[in-house]
C-alpha cells in the first residue's frame, strides 16, 4: 500500500501547476459529486492527506451503588488499541459515551467516534 501511495504522490505532484495546486473533484462510491480538493505540492502533504483518520471507539462500564446511583467510566480505543480511561463519573444510560467523546476531544483524537457499547459491572473497583 505504501508503494501505491508513493506512486500516486509522484504522479499527482507532476500535475501541480506553477500558480498553485490543481483542484480535483471527489465522488462518493455511488457516483455523486461531493466536493473539490487541492492536490498537495509535496509527497509528504499528499501522504498526510491520504492517511485515514484514527478510528476512536468508546466502551463504557457502569456500576450502580446500593442507593441506585449510577457511575461509569469510558475507555478509549484508538485503531483497536487501548488508549485511555476516564475517571469515575456520575451518569446513567449512555452518559459514558458523552464522557468518552469529551475525553477524545481533550486528547486530540479527532477521528470518527464509535459507540462500542457498555458492560454493567457488580463492583465499583471493576470500573
Amino acid at each position: 500500500m505504501n508503494e501505491f501511495k508513493t506512486y500516486l504522490a509522484n504522479e499527482l505532484a507532476k500535475l501541480n501547476t506553477v500558480d498553485g495546486p490543481m483542484k480535483i473533484q471527489i465522488f462518493d462510491p455511488i457516483g455523486r459529486k461531493t466536493n473539490y480538493i487541492n492536490i498537495p505540492h509535496t509527497t509528504a502533504e499528499l501522504l498526510e492527506a491520504l492517511s485515514p483518520s484514527p478510528r476512536v471507539e468508546i466502551i463504557g462500564r457502569r456500576w450502580r451503588d446500593s442507593f441506585g446511583n449510577t457511575y461509569h467510566t469510558a475507555h478509549l480505543y484508538v485503531n483497536g488499541s487501548f488508549y485511555k480511561s476516564s475517571a469515575i463519573t456520575y451518569g446513567y444510560d449512555r452518559q459514558y459515551f458523552e464522557t468518552g467523546k469529551k475525553l477524545a476531544i481533550e486528547e486530540g483524537q479527532n477521528g470518527p467516534v464509535i459507540d462500542g457499547g457498555y458492560t454493567d459491572v457488580k463492583r465499583k473497583r471493576d470500573l
